[in-house]
């Protein structure tokens, strides 16, 4: 089932750190998402931001990194659906202070034609087992899922999910490698980052939500004081290791999650998707 699998997600998918702009510090991957999506990564995520009329994929402020518009993105991931017709991908919004529109979204998915291959669940209290596999999805052609931390509708757009419904992650904004953890983050609801649901829901992930693992690190400059995406530590931070020397890494912070939750997590979203060892953790 979609809610048996552990899925890799891409930490701010669309936000590149390469030539063309100078390895802004302010990247979070290496590879644009049709080369994520291509290496198996199934889960996206991007921030919304309003630029004059348009709304474009920006992490904090555009003035710093500007992916481009919420259109062409959806172009890029529906062009990738169109040609690998047995895949299933899942696109996480976060939407600061709710300030972008239900309508723009949907106005942008039909614009796209992919509000018709997009999941909507059967009922808002799903359970795991509510949930089809992979193959009935398929089949039935509703192979995105969407979802959206805050100014979901499902009387209004069905397919756009309220990601507080259905999904569980841990803490992130992490220093430290020691600092990765299993507790649910508190409700930061109103402030668009990644948080709890917007009834203040800490309940780790099992029947009811599936689980998410942010395992992403932070690195403070002292020259500006900024915190930036740390890529001197990735290769340990999305290493397979276990034990001692698993500490701070992928599959430690999976292990851990799946010993505290009793259940393996659903997602697993990192900085950096090709660097360590990301697939093995599946």
């Amino acid at each position: 089932r979609y809610s048996e699998q552990l899925w890799i997600g891409t930490h701010h998918s669309a936000m590149l750190r390469t030539s063309e702009n100078g390895f802004s510090l302010n990247g979070n991957q290496f590879h644009n998402v049709t080369v994520q999506l291509n290496a198996g990564v199934r889960l996206l995520h991007g921030q919304l931001h309003l630029v004059g009329s348009e709304v474009h994929i920006c992490h904090s402020s555009c003035a710093l990194l500007d992916a481009g518009t919420v259109e062409s993105f959806l172009a890029e991931v529906g062009s990738w659906l169109d040609k690998n017709e047995g895949e299933v991908v899942t696109i996480l919004w976060q939407n600061p202070n709710d300030v972008t529109p239900l309508s723009y979204l949907r106005r942008v998915y039909m614009g796209a034609n992919l509000d018709s291959i997009s999941y909507i669940p059967p009922h808002r209290e799903m359970r795991t087992k509510d949930w089809p596999t992979i193959e009935e999805m398929v089949l039935a052609q509703r192979r995105l899922v969407t979802l959206v931390d805050l100014g979901a509708n499902q009387d209004q757009v069905p397919y756009i999910l309220s990601l507080w419904n259905y999904v569980a992650e841990t803490k992130s904004e992490v220093m430290f490698a020691e600092g990765f953890t299993c507790e649910i983050a508190q409700d930061r609801s109103g402030s668009g980052s990644a948080g709890s649901d917007t009834n203040g829901n800490t309940d780790q992930p099992g029947d009811r939500r599936l689980g998410m693992v942010n395992h992403f690190l932070y690195e403070q400059k002292l020259r500006n004081g900024g915190r930036y995406p740390d890529v001197q530590r990735v290769d340990k931070t999305n290493a397979a290791e276990r034990g001692v020397a698993g500490v701070g890494g992928l599959l430690g912070h999976v292990d851990k999650c799946v010993e505290q939750w009793g259940r393996v997590p659903n997602f697993a979203m990192v900085d950096f998707f090709d660097r360590g060892d990301v697939f093995t953790v599946q």
